[in-house]
């Protein structure tokens, strides 16, 4: 049904973009350039983004739109993060992140300049912010810790800068109409930058301020219907509070993390299911399988080195039967 409703959004804006053309409206073009762009990136299409919104810029800049051009440099950076992302050897994705972060730097330092109210710097921040973890990620796997902990500290201020940022955004935000939509979309932002902040943590060896972060983006998306965020908050969660359990010196401390790790998974399994039909859509079904199987064998590990035999053995029957369920359901 989503797919549908895209391929018929994707159309509309095509359709618009060849009537500007030959109606000569630049104005017309240039936004149906940046909503076909705005499409690309939603569905983790990153060349495809980059060439419309190149050719929006194009477009902004003959119009002499200051500020689309500063929106349209900060969704060049984000397509070209998800590029990297795609890149097997680390020298192109690396040249791939800074080109990246150059655009989102440029992008937040005219925002500043210009100081108009429909460019919102907490969201940019929120993608350089996820830029940082991935190159941490990545210099981990290279094993370079050094590195990893560097990009990690630059990931941790972009956190904050952003959740800085949301406050200055709501003083200054709109009202009437667009407000409640505004909220929304703000409090998306303030959701994944706590994610992201507790992730920084959690990476640090921090699992109790990991923990505390996680806990406000597992309201904030639940308060808000959020539900995938929603999910990998109480997955993010439940990895921090069993990381703790392990640092635990005292057996009582242990306990203690582990119960509250398996209720956090056990919340993540009965989300999972009611994400199913939308996490099995043509571009999230492995997404789906993969997090349901790794969640399970998380809860499981758990039930085992606590001894809860019929508890373990419960999780195993639910996984079988849902997995089997989700493969006639494929058919």
């Amino acid at each position: 049904m989503l797919q549908g409703k895209l391929e018929k959004a994707r159309a509309h804006f095509l359709k618009q973009w060849k009537r500007a053309q030959e109606t000569g409206r630049k104005d017309d073009e240039a936004l149906a350039l940046k909503n076909l762009g705005s499409m690309a990136i939603r569905e983790n299409l990153p060349r495809e983004a980059f060439t419309y919104f190149q050719a929006a810029g194009i477009a902004f800049k003959e119009l002499g739109d200051e500020k689309e051009l500063v929106n349209c440099r900060s969704n060049l950076a984000t397509a070209l993060f998800q590029l990297a992302l795609r890149q097997d050897e680390p020298k192109d994705r690396e040249a791939l992140f800074v080109r990246s972060l150059k655009l989102y730097e440029e992008a937040l330092s005219q925002g500043k300049q210009l100081s108009f109210p429909s460019f919102k710097s907490s969201a940019t921040l929120n993608n350089v912010a996820a830029l940082w973890l991935k190159r941490a990620y990545f210099s981990l796997v290279d094993k370079n810790e050094k590195l990893a902990r560097r990009f990690l500290r630059l990931g941790e201020r972009a956190c904050r800068q952003g959740l800085e940022a949301l406050g200055h955004e709501a003083k200054e935000g709109n009202n009437g109409l667009f407000a409640a939509a505004e909220d929304l979309a703000s409090a998306k932002v303030r959701t994944e930058l706590l994610l992201n902040l507790g992730s920084v943590y959690l990476r640090l060896g921090k699992n109790a301020q990991a923990i505390s972060t996680y806990k406000k983006a597992q309201d904030l998306a639940e308060q808000k219907s959020f539900p995938t965020l929603h999910l990998q908050a109480l997955i993010n969660g439940a990895q921090a509070t069993k990381g703790l359990a392990k640092l635990a010196g005292k057996k009582g401390q242990k306990e203690s993390s582990v119960s509250e790790a398996l209720v956090l998974y056990s919340s993540a399994i009965e989300r999972l299911g009611q994400l199913q039909g939308a996490l099995r859509s043509t571009r999230g079904g492995a997404n789906y399988f993969e997090q349901l199987s790794f969640v399970y064998e998380q809860a499981i590990e758990l039930c085992l080195a606590k001894g809860k035999m019929d508890e373990a053995f419960s999780f195993v029957e639910s996984a079988k039967a849902r997995l089997f369920c989700s493969i006639v359901q494929e058919r």
